[in-house]
């Protein structure tokens, strides 16, 4: 089963795919070497963790705010929006108009998920 994670900086959309399940392959646990691939399942994430992390510590650099979804929206078109001073608000996304509205404010500056990767700490 694969997912897909879209990133936007601007007008440039990073996307990339990442496949949890290999055809074939079953883990007994993440120290596991994933045949193919040469690397761990603990590896992997960690590597992918650090190429979540650089690009919001890009976008951050650049005065971009980056979205994400997780438990907190309630509708496919709300998203969590965490901004370059470590703060995040409730956020939709109108792909009519191409804006985004706020909803309410999340938490204050410094506060977020992704405000230790902000250049305003």
């Amino acid at each position: 089963m694969a997912k897909l994670f879209t990133f936007e900086i601007s007008s440039i959309r990073i996307s990339y795919e990442y496949q949890e399940t290999i055809e074939g392959y079953r883990r007994k646990n993440d120290e596991e070497i994933i045949p193919g691939i040469g690397r761990t399942l603990d590896q992997s994430r960690k590597e992918s963790q650090e190429n979540v992390e650089g690009l919001y510590r890009e976008a951050f650099s650049k005065g971009v705010f980056m979205v994400y979804q997780d438990d907190r929206v309630k509708s496919e078109d709300q998203f969590i929006r965490a901004n370059p001073d470590g703060s995040e608000d409730l956020v939709e996304f109108d792909e009519y108009k191409s804006e985004w509205h706020l909803v309410s404010p999340l938490v204050g500056s410094g506060q977020g998920r992704w405000a230790y990767l902000s250049p305003h700490k």
